[in-house]
């Protein structure tokens, strides 16, 4: 038996009594390690090897377990991974607290080889922290969504981002068990696309950025941020002349940029509620665009 892919491998055990149970666990009487093809005198009285396919596999995710002063006892990543497919997982979790706090939330991770990969990933949470009645008895809901993505769409052309926008309460209110994520003040995302063109000097990248201030509440967006750009060109390079002192006109050249970007600032509980449920009857706008050349 061995882990080795070689047709001869470099290790293994070997015994004279095994029991195979296909897809489930080899059983075996003493074992041998042997490496190089020399036994070794190294010899286990029994062993239950594992005898099942390739791949992942579906599978509960055990929890931790401890205590919390302000949340009570709790179950802290219990979950359940689906292997859907090759290309896609999904991953199930959840927190339990005594005091009535819960997390629940899943990630999939998907992936096609030499096209794209990413991950996606939602969770709610409703923190309880001490006892009802107490003066310091606090409730509250928060929430997260985080979306990560790589596209080489062709050898010219890229799609890329990173998303996370979350509840302004989400990090201070202990959502999260990150030291890094509880001292976070602002949270920020970025989409872009970029294309270039192999017989012409030019590239583009189209950007929608996004940054959410944590303390305040408030978020600012930049849909769309487009900037045009050139190489330098030198129009005069090829140029043939006698005179010594026409050499500087190979020597001359220029480039070219131009940027544009659209920036709408806005309130959190505005955007991800008023607006989205239609409770308002007009929204304000702040548009600034800029194009330099």
């Amino acid at each position: 038996y061995t882990s080795s892919d070689l047709y001869h491998p470099h290790y293994y055990v070997i015994s004279k009594k095994i029991k195979v149970l296909p897809n489930q666990q080899i059983i075996t009487g003493p074992l041998r390690l042997v490496i190089a093809d020399v036994p070794l005198p190294v010899i286990v009285p029994f062993g239950f090897l594992p005898n099942q396919k390739k791949g992942q596999k579906n599978g509960l995710i055990l929890p931790q377990y401890g205590n919390s002063d302000l949340r009570g006892f709790f179950l802290r990543g219990i979950g359940y991974y689906w292997d859907v497919n090759d290309y896609l997982g999904i991953t199930f979790n959840g927190d339990l607290y005594t005091r009535g706090g819960w997390l629940v939330g899943a990630t999939a991770n998907y992936r096609v080889q030499y096209k794209f990969s990413g991950s996606l990933g939602f969770d709610y949470t409703k923190i309880v922290e001490n006892e009802r009645g107490d003066p310091d008895f606090r409730r509250t809901l928060t929430w997260n969504l985080r979306w990560s993505h790589n596209q080489p769409i062709n050898p010219t052309a890229r799609l890329s981002a990173s998303v996370n926008f979350s509840s302004s309460n989400r990090f201070q209110r202990e959502a999260s068990f990150n030291l890094n994520d509880f001292l976070s003040n602002d949270v920020t995302s970025s989409v872009s696309f970029q294309k270039s063109f192999n017989n012409l000097p030019f590239s583009i990248s189209l950007n929608a950025n996004h940054r959410q201030d944590l303390n305040e509440g408030t978020m600012s967006f930049d849909a769309p941020s487009v900037n045009i750009s050139m190489t330098r060109v030198n129009p005069l390079k090829n140029i043939v002349s006698s005179n010594k002192n026409l050499d500087f006109l190979r020597q001359l050249g220029f480039t070219y940029r131009f940027d544009a970007r659209n920036s709408i600032p806005t309130i959190q509980d505005t955007l991800f509620f008023d607006v989205l449920l239609g409770r308002v009857d007009t929204v304000e706008f702040f548009e600034n665009t800029e194009a330099t050349e």
